[in-house]
């Protein structure tokens, strides 16, 4: 199993959970909890903020004051490719997360009737965090490590939360360990995270690109 820029625990959500209360949550609840889409635009909009001075400001200043064409950029015309999600759905992912943080606790969420117990879970799993991320703060990427069974591979790199996992396989910063471990290393240049994620530990094979085992035939 991979988990690319993950929460799983939701005690530190970072600048987002600045954002969520009850009286947000109940809101969006009494308006598209039975019916309708949170518009992909609307939440778009929301992690824009987040980096104003980067995804907001530069855009005004340059294109509308100044009439630049903004120069081409993969990821954030990656990033605008946003999605309607169904009302019901945002509306319980944002309160038994980010709210109340149940998916950490065993049994306390149940899905296709089946009570979910992360550490049942005991498949190898790929864990990878982007040091800058300020979407899944890395540290409560780390603490996923802490309710998975199983092996467990954790990796932390360099850059953000789309540019880290996407940036190609090159001379990158990347660490392995512990989250005291990572903290107090400096990352050392090494070829991506993708070769970690190969190896038989983290649910690949030995050079190949991580994929997962195909079944056995029968």
């Amino acid at each position: 199993m991979t988990l690319l820029t993950t929460l799983l625990d939701f005690s530190d959500t970072g600048e987002i959970g600045l954002l969520v209360d009850e009286k947000g949550v109940a809101q969006r609840e009494a308006a598209i909890g039975k019916g309708g889409v949170l518009q992909g635009s609307e939440l778009a909009q929301v992690f824009s903020s987040l980096r104003a001075n980067d995804l907001i400001w530069p855009y005004v200043v340059k294109g509308y004051l100044q009439g630049q064409a903004p120069p081409p950029f993969d990821l954030l015309y990656w990033n605008s490719d946003d999605t309607n999600l169904p009302g019901p759905m945002f509306c319980w992912y944002v309160r038994n997360t980010y709210l109340e943080n149940k998916l950490r606790e065993p049994g306390a969420t149940v899905q296709s009737g089946v009570p979910v117990d992360l550490g049942t879970i005991d498949i190898p799993s790929f864990l990878y965090a982007s040091r800058a991320d300020h979407i899944v703060p890395w540290k409560s990427a780390y603490a996923s490590t802490q309710l998975l069974g199983g092996e467990r591979t954790f990796v932390l790199s360099a850059s953000g939360h789309i540019a880290g996992v996407i940036n190609p396989r090159r001379r990158t910063s990347a660490t392995t360990g512990s989250a005291r471990t990572a903290e107090r290393t400096t990352p050392t240049p090494t070829s991506g995270w993708t070769p970690r994620r190969a190896s038989p530990a983290a649910g690949g094979r030995p050079g190949t690109n991580g994929s997962p085992r195909p079944a056995a035939r029968r």
